[in-house]
């Protein structure tokens, strides 16, 4: 193996290689969270100590229960939407000051699979979000640019003297990368890993992340798609 392979994509079977679906751990955590829940008050109040019967917030709680990993709230907002109440009884009647839920009510899962293009729109949100932290008063100009330069299409930015214009033409440029496909990167957390590692590069110098970004880059112009890299540890 070449330190420019892609092992996850060689461990693919042929069908999933000529699909090329994006990896995400947002798929195993909705294919983990159960078809069915019916809702009973003490559930209510576990995932919302004032009461409120709200379905954001009983599927937030299921996925803390299911999955630790941290996610966005545009990707939260995904999960969401792939469940629905479904009130059985006639009648349902919530009583705050008996603590309990009269009639029957289901929280039940109406989507098993996230579309692709959904995904797309949440591809590298939570690097992005990260990278959005840097402080651009003082960030280093000279590593900025060299992002810059190797994001491509950036001339303006690199132009200018602002660390904000910088900062926010990375976060663009990213966005349109992801959504557009142009990188080929498919999965989500390679594409956070490529913002992390340019705001740890403009912060510290961190030179593994500058070898994994550059390595990432130089497999773009394989033209094939990208699952994982041979990461760099410091």
């Amino acid at each position: 193996m070449g330190v420019f392979d892609d092992k996850r994509y060689d461990q693919l079977d042929w069908v999933s290689q000529a699909v090329q679906p994006i990896e995400t751990p947002l798929s195993a955590l909705l294919e983990k969270l159960p078809e069915s829940v019916r809702i009973d008050f003490d559930l209510i109040r576990s995932s919302d100590p004032a009461g409120n019967l709200n379905r954001d917030t009983l599927v937030e709680s299921m996925m803390r229960k299911f999955g630790s990993q941290v996610f966005t709230w545009k990707e939260r907002d995904l999960l969401f939407d792939c469940f629905e109440f479904n009130q059985v009884s006639e009648e349902l009647i919530l009583n705050l000051e008996d603590q309990t839920l009269t009639g029957e009510l289901y929280l039940i899962k109406t989507k098993c699979v996230l579309d692709e293009d959904e995904i797309k729109n949440v591809m590298g949100e939570y690097g992005r979000e990260q990278l959005g932290r840097i402080q651009a008063y003082n960030m280093d100009q000279t590593r900025a640019n060299e992002m810059l330069d190797l994001l491509e299409k950036s001339e303006a930015a690199m132009a200018s003297r602002s660390g904000k214009v910088k900062k926010q033409a990375m976060l663009n440029r990213l966005s349109e990368i992801f959504k557009t496909n142009e990188w080929k990167v498919k999965s989500t957390d390679l594409a956070n890993n490529i913002s992390i590692w340019i705001k740890n590069y403009i912060e510290t110098g961190d030179l593994a992340a500058l070898s994994n970004i550059t390595r990432l880059k130089v497999m773009t112009y394989k033209e094939s798609p990208i699952y994982s890299i041979e990461e760099t540890k410091c």
